[in-house]
């Protein structure tokens, strides 16, 4: 039996999905990267609907007063292992994290561009061309 895999994810906050673990849902916990430095929080996950697997983390770092400044960058979850039920870890520099491209939600094409430029920026194969 052949899976068809989807470019369109959505964000678990908006979906109406329950995790069937609830200790798996990382929303809302502090990121390091992996020397222990502090990155940001984990704002978001993005989900394939049909399977319910977790393909990105939206990672939110900065903003100051008022959310200032602000940034979020989607993080590959083949790169993100979990701490303790507080923290989350990306295995790679805090550097290379805030490196990658800000991402900002969109619509289509625009918004699957970044979920490639994601995975190239922690040089991981898209789930979409893995046989």
């Amino acid at each position: 039996m052949t899976t068809t895999l989807s470019r369109e994810l959505e964000r678990l906050t908006h979906s109406g999905v329950r995790m069937a673990d609830p200790a798996m849902d990382v929303r809302d916990r502090e990121v390091f990267d992996r020397d222990g430095q502090s990155v940001g929080t984990v704002s978001d996950v993005l989900i394939e609907p049909e399977s319910g697997e977790v393909r990105l983390v939206e990672v939110t770092s900065g903003g100051g007063v008022f959310g200032l400044g602000r940034k979020s960058r989607l993080v590959p979850t083949e790169v993100v292992t979990s701490g303790d039920p507080r923290t989350v870890y990306v295995e790679r520099t805090r550097e290379e994290i805030l490196a990658a491209d800000e991402y900002r939600p969109a619509e289509g094409d625009e918004e699957e561009a970044q979920y490639a430029a994601a995975y190239a920026a922690y040089d991981v194969t898209p789930y979409w061309n893995r046989s």
